[in-house]
């Protein structure tokens, strides 16, 4: 009997440490509101963001490249990418659940100057100062503890590079 359990003690132990193993915790969401200032038309890769969608709506986005472009009422037209990236969750580990990822909110606001970005931090608000690397050229880059959100545009005197629309301004 004694041999039993000594050669069943090791078994017993490999499946309380296999089975006292915490879940992984939930991978962080990016959700994206596009906020519109005097543009007229809008167009944008993210399939998360829907025709006809709501300037007041957070929507839930994958992460990814996505393109976009708009033109304001004074004819300018500003085109570009943005990158989306979500903060992983945390490992369980020996009885204990992973921590869950930050959630991130982030509004890009299309204005003639140039596309901007605000995000959501311990329940405030915060801008990030965009780069400007020339009079027709904008670069957003918003890190907290690793890369988040890549934002790049430029000016482009005017002419489309899209045939449709998700956003037409009446």
């Amino acid at each position: 009997m004694k041999r039993l359990i000594y050669a069943l003690l090791p078994l017993v132990i490999a499946l309380l440490l296999v089975g006292c193993t915490g879940r992984d915790g939930r991978d962080g969401k990016t959700y994206l509101k596009i906020r519109l200032i005097d543009c007229n038309f809008y167009w944008d890769s993210n399939p998360a963001i829907p025709d006809g969608f709501s300037t007041e709506v957070y929507y839930t986005s994958r992460a990814g490249r996505y393109l976009y472009e708009y033109h304001c009422i004074d004819g300018t037209v500003w085109d570009g990418t943005y990158t989306l990236h979500r903060i992983p969750g945390e490992e369980g580990g020996f009885m204990s659940d992973g921590a869950d990822g930050i959630d991130l909110f982030y509004t890009l606001t299309c204005s003639f100057a140039g596309p901007s970005l605000t995000y959501y931090e311990d329940g405030k608000c915060k801008s990030v100062t965009p780069l400007h690397t020339g009079d027709d050229m904008v670069e957003i880059i918003h890190e907290n503890g690793g890369y988040r959100i890549h934002v790049q545009a430029t000016r482009n005197g005017g002419k489309s590079t899209t045939e449709t629309s998700k956003y037409q301004a009446r």
